[in-house]
């Protein structure tokens, strides 16, 4: 340094001078008081120090630290900025240097030797020291502009082969680019996603295809946030690899992480370059790499969210999702070939079996590519088998590559909580689970739960796919499954089942009886339950939630049987039955229900399981399958006589008496219907006897008895009003309706069989619903409006159709016909 270069006041080291000025006449202390406690040989350097001339050296801070009872780097990380600051002063220097001697200088001057070497400091603006011949100065390399300069670094992997799909991400990135000119500090787009979803992927494609915007280069580092050998690269080590690809020697390397970022970030200034920082840990690890110039452009790809990045520095994230269907069977092509486009069916079964996860359809194609003599449906076969799939989805000759080790390193990260929540979503069969479902199934209390399940979010290993919804990916979840059979004992399992299978069984009674207080009640098993059960405002409520949680209704009724939970495997399909009784989902109604009754007999409970028996002829009745609904009704009533349950045998005779009217042997059902109806009344159950005599109405009519008919239905009309059963209500009015059409009074059968149809629709009974427009659509026949008869056919129809009742949109589809012929 020439003797005219004389380091102006800088804020580092001036606010480190006032600090350790401060802490000394806090004391009470002359400046001679300090140099026993700090070993020095003479006050002038302490006046120094305060008055910001010179930076102590490391020992001297420590001292500082030690003798006046300061946390550990206090005032370290305030001697490391000067030092930084210093550095980018000297470099400054070094230009003037150079110019004022017109020689081409090999480096930055050598610091003088000794602890206290070096002790200017630098301006008031370091990024003074950002020109393009300062930069040049401190990276060791000529100024003169005809001098040949290094090229910029260009550090990008190489870009996959055969790219696929996101075309979407690509659009956005391409858009954040063009924002390069707004001036705000520095954007940032951070690219989460799961293990293998594809994110490095996506960053380095699009980086090569922007790279003309960033002449000054690129920068790129795999931070291995999520490497198996659990050690992610440190900031410090990060910044000096960035700062080696920008020309800084080594022997110009600083030490410490706060005076590598300072420098990193003045030779940053003015550039325009892109960052790529790929596979980051989280929100530390990132925060020291980010450039502080408005012209460069920082790329993150991270399983975690890095929520920090988005509330300090604006980031800008782009979330990964699988590829879709098209994308996938063009990746599977694009490698595979020809076999590929000969098995189109066998493709798509592919893509999906591997959940159109971008690395395991690589890995499935490279399989099928390499071996000539598989088909794609070979591959499909084999990959059917679930406990296959993650040992097939793998590389031979690159472990890393495993789907199973990609997820390993995510999972690994989390702590013990999260992890055995993960596991323990593996085991449960349904497509997703609410917050308090995923607290019963895990046995933490929601506060607990919400934190692990926001840490298996952040990791990418879970999705809260709605608000307060959860779910695991396909592959995932095999993953998960795997790992809970690994980690946990059996024990272990049946409890976190157990607890879910309970909140799921009292959530389930209450939704019953809400939706119908009329029915026989039912008690679920005593449970001590980590959260409250589901409670419903109202039938709708109620409705609502069990058309929400059917699908896991369902798996869970068939897993209480795996786990040997008779008591709730039969209890949980029985609490459902008024659900399924109005919206007819015939295939979980009848897979839940043989489960249950399989459940009942285990248990020898021959009234549960006459109950479950009822139920599933109630099943096979509406889709027209008498002889099966007959079988269960007869099977049912041998096991409530047995179990000396009288209103149950009563219940089941009404039910075998309109099921023999719905199949045309009106005669039986009469019958039939008189014994239940003697039953009823000799239980004084008014309930059961206004059903009956509805049913029975039903069956007058169809053998023209009209009179009687009405005659039955008024009565039951005016039990089920004063019960305020809004569905008995509507079927009591319909009855009539249709009664008073028959008799030639349409007019008058149009306001009942209206009603009928709005107080269907009122209590979400689709089913019901859709007949009362039937029956609405011939009154209007009737009455000579065959347009408004024709409208209701096709709401009928529309609404048979939802239910999967084919048969009969096929009968109205030939009735609509007939009518518009007329």
């Amino acid at each position: 340094m020439t003797p005219a270069a004389i380091p102006p006041s800088e804020p580092a080291v001036t606010a480190l001078g006032t600090v350790l000025r401060r802490l000394r006449r806090g004391r009470g202390l002359a400046q001679r008081d300090l140099l026993q406690p700090l070993h020095l040989g003479s006050h002038s350097a302490i006046v120094d120090y305060e008055a910001g001339r010179r930076i102590p050296p490391e020992a001297v801070i420590e001292a500082y630290e030690r003798f006046f009872n300061l946390a550990p780097g206090t005032l370290t990380r305030m001697r490391e900025q000067a030092l930084a600051e210093r550095a980018a002063w000297e470099a400054s220097q070094a230009l003037l240097e150079q110019a004022a001697a017109k020689t081409v200088p090999t480096g930055m001057p050598h610091a003088a030797a000794g602890p206290e070497a070096s002790a200017g400091v630098s301006s008031d603006q370091p990024a003074a020291a950002a020109t393009p011949s300062a930069q040049a100065a401190l990276a060791g390399r000529p100024a003169d502009a005809a001098s040949p300069s290094p090229p910029p670094p260009r550090q990008l992997p190489a870009s996959i082969e055969h790219f696929t799909g996101r075309s979407g991400e690509l659009v956005r990135l391409d858009r954040l680019l063009r924002e390069s000119d707004i001036a705000v500090p520095v954007v940032i787009s951070a690219v989460n996603g799961m293990g293998g979803i594809g994110k490095t992927t996506l960053a380095v494609h699009w980086a090569h295809q922007a790279r003309d915007s960033f002449p000054d280069g690129e920068l790129y580092i795999d931070l291995q946030g999520f490497h198996p050998s659990g050690h992610p690269v440190s900031p410090e080590d990060a910044i000096g690899r960035f700062l080696t690809a920008l020309g800084v020697p080594e022997e110009r390397m600083p030490a410490s992480l706060d005076a590598r970022t300072v420098l990193y970030r003045t030779l940053m200034t003015d550039r325009r370059m892109l960052v790529l920082l790929d596979n980051a840990r989280d929100t530390e690890q990132i925060r020291p790499l980010l450039p502080a110039s408005p012209h460069c452009r920082v790329l993150i790809t991270s399983r975690s969210r890095l929520s920090g990045l988005a509330v300090r520095e604006g980031v800008q994230r782009i979330s990964l999702e699988t590829l879709t269907l098209r994308d996938a069977i063009r990746l599977l092509r694009r490698t595979i070939g020809a076999r590929a486009v000969a098995e189109p069916g066998a493709t798509a079964a592919l893509a999906e079996l591997c959940a159109r996860h971008p690395l395991s359809l690589r890995i499935a194609a490279e399989r099928i590519a390499g071996d000539e003599t598989m088909t794609v449906t070979d591959a499909v076969a084999v990959l059917s088998v679930a406990s296959n799939r993650l040992s097939e989805l793998s590389v031979e000759d690159d472990e890393t590559a495993a789907i199973r080790t990609v997820f390993g390193w995510s999972y690994q990260t989390l702590p013990s909580p999260a992890q055995r929540l993960f596991r323990l979503l593996g085991l449960h069969d349904g497509p997703d689970l609410p917050l308090a479902a995923c607290a019963s199934l895990s046995g933490l209390g929601s506060e607990e739960c919400t934190a692990a399940l926001a840490r298996l979010t952040d990791s990418n290993l879970a999705e809260e796919h709605t608000p307060g919804r959860f779910r695991l990916h396909d592959l995932l979840r095999l993953f998960a499954h795997e790992r809970a059979l690994v980690e946990d004992s059996v024990q272990e399992r049946a409890t976190a089942i157990t607890g879910l299978v309970d909140w799921y069984v009292h959530s389930a009674c209450i939704a019953r009886v809400t939706l119908d207080p009329h029915l026989p009640p039912l008690e679920p098993p005593p449970a001590r339950l980590v959260v409250p059960a589901q409670r419903f405002a109202d039938e709708q409520a109620a409705l609502a939630w069990c058309e929400l949680e059917r699908q896991n209704l369902t798996a869970v009724s068939l897993q209480a049987q795996q786990f040997d939970l008779f008591e709730q495997g039969w209890k949980l399909p029985t609490a459902m039955f008024p659900f399924f009784d109005r919206r007819n989902h015939y295939g979980d109604w009848i897979a839940t229900h043989k489960s249950a009754a399989e459940c009942a007999h285990q248990l020898g409970d021959l009234e549960a399981e006459g109950k479950v028996l009822c139920n599933l002829g109630s099943a096979y009745r509406p889709m027209r399958r008498f002889d099966e609904a007959v079988d269960f009704y007869e099977r049912a009533i041998v096991l409530m006589r047995e179990a000396g349950w009288r209103t149950g045998e009563a219940k089941v005779l009404g039910n075998l008496a309109a099921t023999h009217a719905d199949a045309d042997r009106i005669h039986e059902a009469i019958t039939v219907g008189l014994q239940s109806l003697a039953l009823f009344e000799e239980l004084e159950d008014a309930w059961g006897q206004a059903l009956c005599l509805s049913n029975l109405g039903n069956s007058y009519a169809r053998l023209g008895q009209f009179d009687e008919a009405l005659r039955s239905q008024t009565t039951a009309l005016e039990v089920f009003r004063e019960l305020k059963d809004q569905r008995g209500i509507s079927r009591a009015v319909n009855g009539i309706g249709t009664a008073l059409a028959r008799l030639s009074r349409p007019q008058e059968a149009l306001g009942y069989v209206a009603e009928s149809v709005r107080g269907f629709a009122e209590t979400g009974d689709v089913h019901e619903e859709a007949n009362a427009l039937r029956d609405l659509a011939e009154v209007y026949r009737d009455l000579g409006q065959p347009q408004e008869a024709a409208a209701r056919l096709r709401e009928a129809s529309r609404l048979f159709e939802a239910l999967g009742e084919h048969w009969m949109v096929a009968e109205l589809n030939t009735a609509l016909a007939a009518l518009m012929q007329q």
